[in-house]
């Protein structure tokens, strides 16, 4: 996504949380929702981690590793916006899925951890020796037989499911960054009929944001600023007028794309599409 904002607002429907709390309860497992920025946002069943994960981050110090390898997960699934699975450190395994809207990766949905080996890595088993010579492995494997347990044919069928329900939650917007929806309505618009183009200002309004919160959600969707946005829709639309209706002068065909001065369209087209707005249209093989 580039870079994050803290002040991103997350709208969630209300199934959500049935959704997952539904799906903690089916299988034991935790699942839940991270902000781009990693930040966690909504639990199944408000499930904090394990005694096991616990023991490793606090007690064998491997807080550290666990930050690191859950960021990985998260920038893996999100590169290659699919879902990422892979076994931790501490022998257990875990999925990533990001959450997909407009081809903008706009967090991530996590599930684990899941037990499918009998003891725990020997690397922890040295390190709980260490911590504590009299209990420290009773405690570790006492704690590791807590974590859920399913053959690799359930855990299959579970990663799959959760799969599918990710990609659901996804294409129906049940979890979405407040203003977009509503960025996408406005850009809708715009491209139907760049005479209801806005300034700034008047558009930030219309979406019930500030001018500066707008002006960072469109820079974060579409890489570019709103002044910029606003000409290349405008630009991509007399294009259009230019070759398939031959009998609007280079004038009106800029009004029409919402340009108030025939000129400075010609400037502008010119240095954006590398020819005169003449020299385009006489190029086209348009059928007549």
């Amino acid at each position: 996504m580039g870079k994050t904002d803290s002040k991103l607002e997350f709208l969630f429907h209300a199934d959500v949380q049935k959704i997952f709390n539904n799906f903690t309860d089916l299988f034991r497992i935790r699942i839940a929702f991270y902000g781009p920025d990693g930040k966690e946002l909504k639990v199944g069943k408000d499930l904090g981690n394990s005694l096991y994960c616990q023991l490793i981050r606090s007690r064998l110090q491997g807080e550290v590793d666990c930050g690191k390898e859950d960021r990985g997960a998260r920038e893996t699934a999100g590169s290659k916006q699919d879902m990422h699975v892979y076994t931790c450190h501490g022998g257990l395994v875990e999925a990533v899925k990001p959450i997909i809207q407009d081809a903008r990766c706009i967090g991530y949905a996590m599930i684990g951890q899941v037990r499918t080996r009998p003891e725990p890595p020997a690397r922890w088993i040295g390190a709980a020796a260490k911590w504590n010579p009299e209990t420290g492995v009773s405690s570790l494997q006492e704690a590791y037989k807590g974590i859920p347990h399913h053959s690799h044919t359930e855990l299959i069928k579970i990663i799959e499911f959760f799969s599918i329900l990710m990609d659901l939650i996804s294409s129906r917007k049940m979890i979405c960054i407040k203003g977009l929806d509503n960025l996408t309505e406005l850009m809708s618009e715009y491209r139907e009929d760049p005479q209801r183009i806005l300034p700034l200002k008047k558009a930030a309004e219309k979406v019930f944001l500030s001018p500066s919160r707008l002006s960072h959600l469109v820079k974060e969707r579409y890489g570019t600023s709103y002044t910029s946005l606003v000409r290349e829709l405008r630009i991509n639309h007399a294009k259009q007028l230019l070759v398939y209706h031959q009998h609007l002068s280079i004038k009106e065909a800029a009004y029409a794309a919402g340009f108030t001065d025939a000129q400075y369209f010609s400037k502008v087209f010119r240095l954006d599409v590398g020819m005169s707005p003449s020299d385009f249209r006489s190029q086209q093989n348009i059928p007549q």
